[in-house]
């Protein structure tokens, strides 16, 4: 739909929403409530009420002539939407700690609890970004003439109202890009068999096996959008270098790739020795794997746990895999008591990541952190992480916090969390 008719159906509704627009949608069922202590109870019962009156305020100011008002009071109810499941989850964590709450219950609770946050969060990283560009037309257009209200208050309800597509239409990935890049892979790894084409190595199998076995897999993935990745590395000027890089690829067996994107195995320095090519080795996650066979292989997952083997002296880069290790432990943290991450690494390697770099932004890490259940993110990975870059271009904490909720939210949406049974 074009500007101008959008401005013509804004017209139409006057005052009115899209009817199927909800102004107060993300309730928390009672039965679950009763789950959180008193205190926490009366916190999110707070919140609501809050929420109401912020309703009726928006409710009243849905006038084409203020577009600015809409906007300001929709982030409010947005940012009280995140704090209430900011408070359910920390209610439920603090009766899980107790022992109020059952494991097995505790996790599904959370899980839903941070699915309707990512929500609510894609919703305010939406208004938050496209919001500023409207009003910042508006400002412009104030300069020369009276600015078209209704068009800017139409398309700010479209842009919020609309699936959102992820990543953003000029991030889509192009089919014959990422064709080149997973075939510059292959030979970049040396995964092809040096007698027979059709036949490709897994380093973490370590085996030979046909090509349609073998997948070409993002380690960071091409959904979080160039925009958020290079803000992420300090880089923002680099992010579509950043996905598109050599390094952040790895050929594996394609049973494997779902279980590398949700965190069922991190693949963390071999700490045994320090050696250039750096050496890795397969940690798993998700013990509920253990026992069962890798696909039709005569392999179990319990059996990976070994050093990976490469062809040649190229390997994966090591901020790119950090990363991976780092959203992956956030994920699983959550389900489990403080102090599980700790525990459960030194158990299987004696550290928690073995070969210190500059390999992410300290403040995004732990803008990240706090999303993802406010883990404290400076004790566990402060040896990975680096302040600035020299020669960067500056990035404000408004962008850096935008893009941590949003780096959040589509690691809820893509990988649906698997649920840790370690511990």
């Amino acid at each position: 739909m074009s500007a101008k008719n959008r401005a013509q159906e804004a017209s139409k509704r006057g005052t009115s929403l899209p009817h199927n627009y909800e102004m107060y949608r993300f309730k928390i069922p009672k039965c679950v409530l009763s789950l959180t202590p008193p205190a926490k109870q009366a916190q999110l019962e707070e919140i609501d009420q809050l929420l109401k009156r912020k309703a009726s305020q928006l409710s009243a100011s849905l006038t084409p002539t203020s577009s600015r008002e809409f906007l300001t009071t929709k982030r409010q109810c947005l940012d009280l939407e995140e704090q209430k499941f900011i408070l359910l989850y920390n209610g439920l964590r603090e009766a899980f700690e107790k022992g109020d709450l059952k494991k097995d219950d505790y996790q599904i609770l959370v899980k839903e609890c941070f699915e309707q946050r990512a929500k609510v969060t894609q919703e305010s990283v939406t208004v938050a970004r496209a919001g500023a560009r409207i009003v910042q037309k508006l400002s412009q257009e104030e300069l020369l003439k009276e600015p078209d209200m209704t068009a800017a208050y139409a398309n700010l309800l479209s842009m919020i109202y609309k699936s959102v597509e992820r990543p953003a239409g000029y991030e889509v990935r192009d089919q014959h890009k990422h064709t080149a890049w997973k075939e510059d892979i292959r030979y970049h790894y040396a995964n092809y068999h040096p007698d027979d084409d059709e036949l490709l190595w897994c380093p973490i199998m370590q085996r030979y096996a046909g090509s349609d076995c073998r997948i070409v897999a993002h380690i960071v993935p091409h959904s979080l959008g160039f925009c958020n990745v290079g803000i992420l590395f300090g880089e923002p000027d680099n992010g579509i270098d950043l996905i598109w890089s050599r390094q952040n690829g790895i050929a594996i067996t394609s049973q494997l790739e779902k279980q590398f994107d949700k965190g069922d195995f991190i693949l963390i320095p071999d700490s045994s020795e320090i050696s250039k090519p750096q050496e890795y080795r397969f940690v798993l996650m998700n013990e509920k794997l253990r026992a069962y066979p890798v696909g039709d292989s005569d392999i179990k997952y319990g059996q990976l746990e070994r050093r990976l083997v490469w062809k040649n002296d190229e390997r994966p880069g090591a901020r790119f895999l950090y990363f991976h290790f780092v959203s992956a432990l956030l994920r699983y943290q959550k389900f489990e008591k403080s102090g599980w991450a700790e525990s459960f690494l030194n158990q299987r390697t004696g550290t928690i990541w073995a070969s210190p770099g500059p390999y992410l932004k300290r403040s995004v890490l732990r803008k990240l952190g706090e999303y993802l259940g406010d883990v404290e993110t400076e004790q566990k990975f402060s040896l990975g992480t680096f302040d600035s870059l020299e020669g960067q271009s500056s990035v404000t904490d408004i962008d850096e916090e935008l893009a941590a909720k949003d780096i959040g939210s589509l690691d809820i949406e893509n990988y649906q969390w698997a649920i840790a049974s370690g511990s």
